[in-house]
Parts: structure tokens; sequence; C-alpha cells
């Protein structure tokens, strides 16, 4: 993996992380699109 990749990655954990602890619609949704972008960079590496 480039290192542009590890840090969008490392990026997207973080905000999993947060969206963890959050109950509104909005942080649901990106919990959901935060673990479909992680999926899709695991397939590709």
């Amino acid at each position: 993996m480039s290192s542009h990749a590890i840090k969008l990655l490392k990026i997207e954990l973080l905000l999993y992380r947060l969206n963890e602890t959050s109950t509104d619609l909005f942080g649901t949704v990106v919990r959901e699109n935060c673990r479909f972008t992680i999926q899709g960079h695991a397939e590709v590496a």
C-alpha cells in the first residue's frame, strides 16, 4: 500500500471510532460509509 492510502485508512479508522459512539442518523451513515471504504481498501490490498 502507498503511504497516501495508509494515511487515508488511518483517517477513516479514526472517523469510524468517533462514529462508533454516535447515535444520530448522520453518524450511522458515516459509520456505514467508513466500513464500506475500509472493506474496499482490504479488497484492493
